[in-house]
């Protein structure tokens, strides 16, 4: 039973799955005609066709392990997909949060959302430069007021 695709994640993993599912289709028929003319490329004079092989079934071995690479990319990532929208955290014990695009996985906020009015010029910042900026802003970080100290 595959779980609805509501969200916006749910919608680029069935975008993704159809097109890996495209291209492991297109891998195993180039398999399948390459397994087919596998007898006709064994060279006849050697009987020991696995002392030296040929360009057709070093093709195949390739292809074949180009399909399981893109097999088991593709089922990772939907295991992880799903992990992390039905796992529970380990800091916080509670489900994840984060389910749509633009989120932080990590902090389940918005990317760039937490911005910060300063109340001296009015200006936005970031929450990583607001301390700093307040520093400047308000003549803390000057040598003239660490000497007033």
């Amino acid at each position: 039973m595959a779980p609805k695709a509501d969200d916006n994640s749910g919608a680029v993993f069935d975008e993704l799955l159809v097109y890996y599912e495209s291209k492991i289709s297109a891998l195993r028929q180039t398999r399948d005609s390459l397994e087919q003319t596998k007898p006709a490329v064994t060279s006849p004079e050697s009987p020991d066709s696995s002392a030296e092989p040929t360009r057709a079934l070093l093709a195949l071995e390739l292809y074949q392990e180009m399909i399981e690479d893109m097999t088991m990319g593709v089922v990772f990532e939907a295991h992880y997909e799903d992990r992390q929208l039905t796992g529970i955290c380990a800091l916080c014990n509670t489900k994840c949060q984060c389910g749509g695009a633009g989120l932080d996985a990590a902090a389940g906020t918005q990317v760039g959302a937490d911005m910060f009015e300063c109340p001296s010029c009015q200006r936005s910042f970031p929450a990583a430069r607001f301390a700093a900026h307040m520093d400047k802003c308000m003549g803390l970080s000057s040598r003239r007021a660490a000497t007033r100290r």
